[in-house]
């Protein structure tokens, strides 16, 4: 399952400095450990790279109205994974998406 995924991890950093007010030099620092840790540069990560890497069913479970990764990035992923559901949602935003329980009765179902 993917919850909201940010089909650029690059542009999330960005985002994510924002938000906290981390400087440039930061963010940078931080996306090199990722690198660094997970062996792969950060457009490794994105929805087009990432997406012929998965074999398995997968549910992408995105809200139109996310307002920290846009629906679109969740589009983008459910499109590249082959044979991947896209569950979308409307006015949960991207923090009560999984506090739903009409969505966690789907995720259940999906993975049974």
């Amino acid at each position: 399952m993917l919850l909201a995924p940010p089909a650029s991890p690059r542009e999330y950093t960005r985002y994510f400095a924002h938000v906290f007010g981390l400087s440039e030099t930061t963010r940078a620092a931080m996306q090199h450990r990722i690198e660094a840790r997970e062996g792969l540069l950060m457009p490794q990560f994105d929805a087009q790279a990432v997406a012929p890497r998965i074999r398995i069913p997968t549910l992408v479970v995105h809200d139109r109205r996310d307002s920290v990764n846009a629906f679109a990035d969740g589009q983008a992923f459910a499109h590249a994974v082959r044979g991947a559901q896209l569950l979308a949602t409307e006015s949960l935003g991207h923090r009560k998406i999984l506090k739903d329980p009409v969505v966690l009765a789907q995720v259940a179902h999906f993975a049974s």
